[in-house]
């Protein structure tokens, strides 16, 4: 691969868009044409809004001109993170604030580009509102039929545009969440077969927008538990004032998998083991 900085356009006089053709060599005397190359007004974002918000807000860039006749790559950074961006007109361009990696609330630098490796945009920025971070699932284990209620809990969970377009990725399989509050959001468990699952929490709108780790870096996950078989159950009976130890055994399940609790329920009463 070789790699070559482009120069400023020598004659000033002549309006992009221009193009001149590329060559290179290996001794500065001999020259090979390689293709062609375009000089394109350099764009100039003047103003975003709105310039402040949480991850995955719509952000619009506005110009007197973008010149988006020589796109080949229209993107938006925000920081030193990438976002897609898609052209309103020559004079508009909306992109989507990622999330970004920082701990911290942070305020970035928001550029624009034609093709991939020009960014422009000095003197635009953006200031995050909150950073959405996963404390807990609860539980992280339900049967292979699905069905269970799972509680998602953390902080600035509102980072999709559209509270409730959020979905629940269970694997491979996608189902709508429910928000409740920007601190939780709540899943059904979709059926699936035996095993443990990757699971996280995208926005529906917004494919980019994805929560796939716990705020301390672990992956979060989801396992699926075949029925349970009991097999026998002693003592059967035991005394009123209670407190009488019982031995449930499952015939299917030993020893029984590494779930978040197992409780046994008399009636209306539950006891965890």
């Amino acid at each position: 691969m070789i790699e070559c900085l482009s120069p400023s356009l020598a004659d000033a006089s002549e309006a992009p868009p221009k193009s001149i053709p590329l060559m290179v060599s290996n001794n500065g005397r001999d020259y090979l044409l390689v293709g062609t190359f375009f000089y394109y007004v350099t764009p100039e974002p003047t103003m975003l809004m709105p310039s402040t918000g949480p991850a995955g807000s719509s952000v619009k860039l506005f110009s007197s001109s973008f010149g988006l006749g020589w796109v080949e790559k229209l993107a938006c950074r925000f920081g030193d993170v990438l976002s897609p961006a898609n052209a309103i007109s020559d004079h508009e361009i909306d992109c989507i604030s990622p999330i970004q990696e920082e701990a911290e609330t942070p305020n970035v630098t928001v550029q624009l580009s034609l093709n991939g490796v020009d960014f422009f945009g000095d003197g635009l920025s953006f200031k995050y509102s909150n950073h959405p971070v996963i404390y807990s699932v609860s539980p992280r284990s339900g049967p292979m039929s699905g069905g269970n209620k799972l509680i998602v809990l953390g902080k600035s969970l509102d980072f999709s545009p559209e509270h409730g377009n959020m979905l629940c990725r269970f694997g491979s399989v996608e189902i709508f969440a429910t928000f409740i509050s920007s601190t939780q959001i709540a899943c059904i468990a979709p059926p699936q077969n035996n095993g443990t699952v990757s699971f996280s929490i995208i926005s529906s709108k917004h494919q980019n927008i994805v929560l796939q780790q716990y705020f301390d870096g672990n992956w979060l996950e989801y396992t699926y538990l075949p029925p349970i078989v009991i097999s026998r159950i002693f003592p059967s009976f035991g005394t009123v004032k209670g407190g009488t130890s019982l031995s449930i055994y499952v015939g299917n399940q030993d020893p029984l998998p590494n779930v978040d609790s197992i409780y046994c329920i008399f009636g209306s009463s539950a006891t965890s083991i």
